[in-house]
């Protein structure tokens, strides 16, 4: 409650009052916004993946990875699927989704069975010990 205390001639001569930082408050209303735009985003993703339709898988990957993406705020999304061979743990790209190149594209073939062992070693520690490795590429692990 703010007051202000007048001078015999009603001139304003003193105000007192409260000031409280909201920017916390704000930054933790932003991100549960955030956070529900995303629940939804990922409820409406399930729900057109599980559902019974005539578009193909690329056109659903394209619409629906892109949906997640504009919400990302990513440019590009691969999906790798991991597999072990008696020479040890070797992993292929199955999915990319580009934006520049306008959505689902074809897995780069240099990415097919490849070894962990040799383009990145510490990741098979990783998976051995059931860590997930995932986020940007400039931020991972050699």
């Amino acid at each position: 409650m703010n007051k202000t205390k007048k001078n015999s001639k009603g001139v304003p001569s003193k105000v007192s009052g409260a000031v409280q930082d909201i920017t916390e408050k704000e930054l933790m209303e932003e991100t549960l916004k955030r956070r529900e735009i995303m629940l939804k985003a990922l409820n409406k993703t399930a729900v057109a993946f599980l559902s019974k339709s005539d578009i193909s898988f690329n056109d659903l990957m394209t619409k629906e990875i892109g949906l997640l993406a504009d919400i990302l705020d990513i440019d590009r999304l691969t999906i790798w699927r991991n597999f072990n061979e008696p020479d040890g743990l070797h992993t292929s790209m199955i999915y990319r989704w580009d934006r520049a190149s306008g959505g689902t594209t074809k897995p780069n073939e240099v990415f097919s069975d490849i070894t962990y062992s040799q383009y990145a070693p510490n990741w098979g520690k990783i998976f051995a010990e059931e860590k997930p490795v995932n986020g940007p590429a400039r931020l991972m692990p050699e």
